[in-house]
Parts: structure tokens; sequence; C-alpha cells
């Protein structure tokens, strides 16, 4: 079987990455994300696979990505002084980008298609 990325399954991956309660996997049988009591439940000849590592760390490595990459240079240094604040660094992030809405579109947007070409990375390389 044939299995290809929809725009759909992208975003169940990233879901499944991004969330800190559960651990997800990917089952190449059927095409879908599900959590890893899947695996017990099994059928024959379904495979899973981890999905792709996402952690603090990434997630931090892409905000510093984005600052670094971003025109304005006021806010470019306002988002770096909130990375570098230590404790509670990714709230203050996130707040710093409440008060310029366009700014906070420019991240969900860079974050989004950031993710996007991780999964698609790490999809075809698992997939060899």
């Amino acid at each position: 079987m044939e299995v290809k990325l929809s725009h759909e399954i992208i975003d169940q991956i990233i879901f499944g990455m991004e969330n800190q309660d559960k651990f997800y996997v990917f089952n190449l049988s059927t095409c879908e994300v599900k959590t890893e009591d899947a695996i017990v439940d099994a059928q024959n000849g379904e495979v899973f696979i981890s999905l792709p590592e996402w952690n603090s760390s990434k997630g931090f490595q892409l905000m510093e990505k984005f600052v670094a990459n971003l025109r304005n240079p006021v806010y470019r240094e306002i988002l770096r002084d909130s990375l570098s604040s230590g404790k509670g660094v990714f709230r203050k992030f996130k707040n710093a980008l409440k008060e310029r809405e366009d700014i906070e579109r420019l991240w969900f947007q860079y974050k989004e298609r950031e993710m996007r070409e991780y999964v698609i990375e790490w999809f075809y390389l698992v997939k060899e």
C-alpha cells in the first residue's frame, strides 16, 4: 500500500508530536495517528512507527530561528529578550507576540510551515 501524507494526516502528526499528555504512534497500514495503546490492539500485519521527536528544546530552537529571521528590528529585540529571560520563557514569548497581532500571525505561519517540513522529512526517511 502506498502511503501518502495529506494535510489532515500531517496536522494529526503535529498534534501528536506536541501533545505532552499522551504518546502517539503512526499506523503505516491505516495512515492514522493513534495512541500507543493501539499497538496492543493491533491486527496482524499492522505496522506502527513512533512520531518524530518533539520537545521543549526543539520548540525553543524554532522560536530562536523565527526571531533571528524577523525583519522588524524593534520586535526582534523584544522577542530575543523574552527568549533570554530564563524561567517562563515560553509564556513570555507568547505574551510578547500577543502585543503585535501581525507578528503573532507571522509566528504561527512560520511554525506551521517549519513543522510541516519537519514531518515530511521524517516521513520520507522512515518510509524508505
